[in-house]
Order: structure tokens, then C-alpha cells, then sequence
């Protein structure tokens, strides 16, 4: 008997879980590209959740540390900006500007 009621619950909280809607989640990803001998020199590109380039730029005399949590905050603003417009951006310094607000 217990049995048979912790598995009525347990089918009922499934079933409970597979009616929830599922929200529509626009996701994408950015890439930074550096080189070794030149660490100051970074390419940020932006990508869409269908891995479609939407924004890119190119950072200079700065060293971008993907480590800091401060980095990853401006980035991933600039990434939820360029995923909002839903068109390719043009060069506007987004990334730059982010980091600047910190």
C-alpha cells in the first residue's frame, strides 16, 4: 500500500512537471580571440543561439581577462544587447564601453 501511494505522488509531481510551459530562451555565446605575443590585442565576437555572427570588435592596448567576474558581466551585457536588436550590429564600441562603466 505504501508503494502505491509514493508512486501516485511521484506520477502526479511527473506529470505536474511536463504541463509547465517552457519559456523561449534567446541564448547565444561570445569568443575572445587573442594571440600570445600580442595580449593586448583581442577580438571579441558575439554569436546567436543559431551560432550566426552578430557583433564583433576589436579591443586594443587593453588585456581582457576572461578570469574576472567584472569581464564576464560586461561581456555577457554586450552579448544580451546584441541578441536584443536581432541584426548585425555595426562598430560601436559596445564592449569597450561596458567595461569603462564597471
Amino acid at each position: 500500500m505504501k508503494t502505491l501511494i509514493i508512486t501516485v505522488v511521484l506520477a502526479f509531481y511527473g506529470f505536474n512537471m511536463i504541463a509547465q510551459e517552457k519559456k523561449v530562451i534567446k541564448e547565444g555565446n561570445w569568443v575572445v580571440v587573442s594571440n600570445i605575443k600580442t595580449p593586448k590585442n583581442s577580438t571579441v565576437m558575439f554569436y546567436n543561439d543559431k551560432q550566426e555572427l552578430i557583433y564583433s570588435e576589436v579591443i586594443t592596448n587593453k588585456r581582457l581577462n576572461i578570469e574576472r567576474k567584472k569581464v564576464k558581466l560586461a561581456l555577457n551585457q554586450v552579448l544580451e544587447k546584441a541578441i536584443e536588436t536581432e541584426k548585425v550590429i555595426s562598430d560601436k564600441n559596445l564592449v569597450i564601453t561596458a567595461l569603462k562603466a564597471k
